[in-house]
């Protein structure tokens, strides 16, 4: 689905919001959302953060539970554990990224996941998030389904969606604050203004969007990124905010190719970033 598609249906449900079905969270719900909720996890002192949209899967009722997420959670450091969570393709692609990042080629990307306190682990240099915390099978606003209402308290995806936007995204604009990473990758073009809310801040919002849509690069074979440097809660604090096409699908970063290329030209925007 192209961004101008996605839009469109953003502003018909955004329409469709009322007075009768306000965007009003349950209180146990909005405790659990504002934490580390959707969140693998790691050292959230680290210098790199990659971020998705939400986690992927069905979810049944009873799988949605608002658990204590005060702190972030993360990869155990042993090798079974982390050889399941290798089975996953978004996580390979993810370390092949990072492997690149690091001057490596993108094969390395198993010998870095087992390491000892390898990525996403409590004492690694790396920290992996959601945008949003509950899981989907797809990023379906039909989704959302009859039970979640009640659990939530909102009535729909839209709904949903535009609550984190004025929720949850301060929280997340809190933690760059607090933590100043090096680096954000955000893995979807189609949420660029999402990330850019997320990471930046409202504030100063409409001027950071102008910016990152400016700051392109080309990758290869028709794919993109994009770059924005935050400003942090100190001067000096400086973190660099990249958006990539989707790790993996149909027009995302699906080859060892393109994953070198991207990690290498991250690399080379946080060097310039430093000088």
């Amino acid at each position: 689905m192209s961004l101008t598609a996605v839009k469109a249906i953003f502003l018909e449900e955004k329409e469709n919001m009322t007075n009768q079905n306000p965007c009003e969270a349950k209180a146990d719900f909005e405790k659990w959302a504002k934490g580390f909720s959707g969140c693998s996890g790691g050292n959230i002192k680290g210098d790199y953060w990659i971020c998705g949209i939400e986690w992927a899967g069905s979810l049944n009722e009873s799988d949605l539970k608002f658990n204590d997420v005060t702190s972030p959670s993360a990869w155990k450091d042993d090798q079974k554990y982390r050889k399941w969570q290798l089975k996953s393709r978004y996580n390979q692609n993810a370390l092949k990224l990072y492997a690149a990042m690091l001057d490596k080629t993108v094969t390395d990307y198993r010998q870095i996941g087992l390491a000892s306190n390898g990525p996403f682990t409590r004492k690694s240099n790396t920290f992996k998030m959601n945008l949003y915390p509950i899981s989907f099978r797809k990023d379906l606003k039909k989704l959302w389904t009859t039970w979640l209402p009640n659990k939530t308290g909102l009535p729909t995806k839209a709904c949903y969606q535009k609550w984190c936007r004025d929720n949850r995204f301060p929280v997340i604009r809190g933690w760059v604050e607090e933590h100043s990473p090096k680096v954000i990758i955000g893995t979807s073009r189609d949420y660029m203004d999402d990330f850019v809310l997320a990471f930046g801040g409202k504030n100063a919002f409409q001027e950071n969007i102008r910016k990152i849509k400016e700051q392109g690069e080309d990758i290869g074979a028709g794919r993109k990124l994009n770059w924005l440097e935050l400003d942090g809660k100190s001067k000096g604090n400086r973190t660099l905010l990249v958006v990539t096409p989707f790790l993996g699908a149909q027009q995302g970063l699906n080859s060892n190719q393109l994953l070198q290329a991207t990690g290498a030209k991250i690399a080379q925007r946080q060097k310039t970033l430093m000088i």
